[in-house]
């Protein structure tokens, strides 16, 4: 008699992690109901079916009545009103979520919808929320540097790549595209060399980065 195959969890897909984080790991552990609904949402998700996804979310709210509950269902909410474009929508799942437990992961998300909307002002300040989260967070510098070029405040935008190059200098997220952007908009080579000549980010390597890095924050918020 063949023994039956034992069950194997599969691994969690990025948005359920991302949804989940730490703080809800174990959001539906006494709820099989509930957890069953979750996955059939990100089901769908992950099936290029983000409006199926959203309106079993939304029933699934309705249903959700503890903090870890909540909290995985409107992160999972939030990104699937980013992928089909309503930034709105997604501030306001976003900030649910951060008023329930704050993440640096969390708050760069919402201050990248505030950036695609143009809101620099909101969107710095959840960049710098990020960081006061996790002060070693670089992600959230590089992408306060972008609010500034946004901003046309290059000088501004060029100390606060310093400050992620004086600690990685190899850091790339936006950065070199930060960069390069900064020099091509300059009226004046004299504020590009305020980079100092031993980082690995000279004028020409960034320019030459520029366009093999990804620049959707640039994008979304009219910068390029």
């Amino acid at each position: 008699m063949r023994k039956p195959k034992a069950k194997v969890n599969k691994p969690a897909t990025d948005i359920e992690v991302k949804a989940r984080g730490e703080f809800a790991k174990d959001a539906f552990a006494d709820k099989p109901q509930l957890e069953a609904k979750f996955k059939a949402a990100i089901k769908d998700y992950n099936s290029n079916m983000p409006k199926a996804a959203m309106a079993k979310l939304t029933k699934l709210a309705n249903l959700c009545t503890g903090d870890k509950e909540i909290y995985a269902v409107a992160m999972a909410t939030a990104q699937c009103h980013l992928v089909i474009g309503k930034p709105l929508p997604a501030i306001r799942e976003y900030t649910r979520a951060l008023g329930l437990h704050p993440t640096a992961d969390g708050a760069l998300e919402l201050g990248s919808c505030h950036q695609r909307l143009g809101n620099l002002d909101k969107a710095r300040d959840s960049y710098e929320f990020a960081q006061d989260l996790d002060e070693n967070n670089l992600e959230a510098r590089s992408r306060i540097a972008t609010t500034y070029v946004a901003d046309h405040d290059f000088r501004t935008a060029l100390d606060h790549a310093n400050m992620v190059l004086d600690k990685d200098e190899h850091h790339a997220s936006a950065l070199a595209t930060a960069l390069a952007v900064c020099w091509i908009r300059s009226t004046s080579s004299a504020i590009f060399s305020r980079i100092s000549v031993n980082k690995s980010y000279s004028r020409e390597k960034s320019l030459s980065s520029a366009p093999r890095i990804s620049s959707s924050i640039f994008l979304s918020s009219g910068v390029v």
